[in-house]
């Protein structure tokens, strides 16, 4: 069931659009099996590997701020995001706005 995800993100190795794909698809098979750890690491995988793809890291953070809902862990990838997209307005908004989400 993995095994093709893998090969995939092999294949794409050095096309950053191909492994963005790759990661997309290996994220929502791990999404739709609901193991919440297997979802983050499989973003962790992702985000070490595009550290700079804002759409990438606003998944994780909506990811970790929604489904997962430890704000430490989100606080901490809402910073990773946001140091390493500096001229990203809607992750830094995500960042900013995750604390009022979180008193309603």
């Amino acid at each position: 069931m993995r095994r093709p995800h893998e090969d995939a993100l092999a294949a794409a190795a050095g096309d950053a659009a191909n492994l963005a794909k790759a990661y997309r698809a290996y994220i929502a098979l791990e999404e739709a099996g609901g193991d919440a750890s297997r979802v983050q690491c499989m973003y962790e995988r992702a985000v070490v590997s595009a550290p700079t793809d804002p759409v990438l890291w606003r998944r994780y953070t909506s990811y970790l701020d929604h489904t997962v809902k430890v704000r430490v862990m989100s606080a901490a990838a809402h910073a990773r995001a946001t140091r390493n997209c500096p001229t990203s307005g809607e992750t830094w908004a995500g960042a900013h706005t995750r604390p009022l989400l979180r008193s309603t």
